[in-house]
């Protein structure tokens, strides 16, 4: 029954995320005239087809460092059955970019008024070194699970 559906609520939460910075990155441009890793961010909430400003963001790209700092604040909107994911990426003017790492940070971990602040180890083939962020809760809601596709508005 849809309109059953509708009743059970799902929290969602407004979260202002900052990706401060990353340590101890693997050098991904190891030639001895390319300098090293050129990395970026891309933060976004997993699990989406697609993606706004809302549900994903990108860091600057900085040049030739392996301990970015980047200090990039986005507000997202996240469900609370949803990941965080954290991609570092080193970027390479003529190919495809290098994946640096992820980190992923579930949103169970969130609790209203506190604020999270800590290194992530990054994973994936060749990953080293942790990025920083600093997650706060702004506000958390409930929703119906159908509300989002008008099926069962009143």
């Amino acid at each position: 029954d849809v309109r059953g559906s509708c009743r059970r609520k799902r929290r969602a939460m407004e979260i202002e995320v900052s990706v401060i910075s990353a340590k101890g990155l693997r050098n991904a441009d190891d030639g001895w005239l390319s300098g090293t890793s050129d990395p970026y961010c891309i933060c976004k909430v997993s699990g989406l087809l697609s993606y706004s400003n809302r549900t994903k963001f990108k860091t600057q790209c900085l040049q030739n460092t392996l301990n970015p700092v980047w200090n990039r604040t986005s507000i997202l909107e996240l469900d609370s059955q949803k990941l965080l994911e954290f991609e570092v990426w080193d970027e390479d003017a003529c190919s495809a970019d290098d994946f640096l790492g992820k980190a992923t940070f579930h949103s169970k971990r969130l609790v209203s008024d506190e604020v999270f602040e800590g290194d992530l180890k990054l994973t994936g083939a060749l990953a080293q070194g942790s990025i920083r962020v600093r997650i706060k809760v702004l506000k958390a809601y409930n929703y119906g699970l159908m509300s989002t596709f008008c099926c069962c508005r009143s």
